[in-house]
């Protein structure tokens, strides 16, 4: 019985070593971005805001936010809590430009053209639709101008 009582001892820790071995899981894929179809050359330069959404709810209260950008991918802005200009590095995947701050801030770029650009973004639990001309091209100059 002895015999007995060790085979089945050792079919038990077979089966239970055999049972505990599964495959790693596969890591999901990697998946990139799809390239941007906006003409991000046009990026370059300091936008300012225009006219702002929070909440789908036309808001004054950002009057005199700016975003520049440079060609070494830096952004200079004080669309921030304390609305004092900071800059950081910044990424752009897909359409999709994320500042490397702390914590990282992005923005959907929605369009891009010569005269604007529409952004979207989530901040402090508020979301945010930003539409920005070049700053020599926003209106109230062009009026103070004539």
């Amino acid at each position: 019985m002895t015999v007995l009582n060790r085979i089945r001892l050792l079919l038990f820790i077979i089966l239970l070593v055999i049972s505990s071995c599964t495959s790693d899981p596969k890591p999901p894929p990697v998946t990139t971005p799809a390239p941007s179809t906006l003409p991000l050359e046009m990026l370059t330069g300091t936008w300012e805001v225009s006219d702002a959404e929070r909440n789908g709810k036309n808001t004054q209260a950002l009057e005199g936010i700016y975003f520049t950008f440079t060609s070494d991918e830096k952004l200079a802005s004080n669309f921030n809590l304390s609305i004092e200009e900071r800059t950081f590095p910044y990424r752009i995947e897909g359409d999709t430009l994320t500042a490397l701050s702390e914590p990282e801030q992005s923005y959907l770029i929605q369009s891009l053209t010569e005269n604007g650009m529409v952004l979207r973004t989530k901040m402090e639990g508020y979301l945010f639709r930003l539409i920005l001309k070049t700053k020599e091209r926003l209106p109230a100059e062009a009026t103070e101008e004539n």
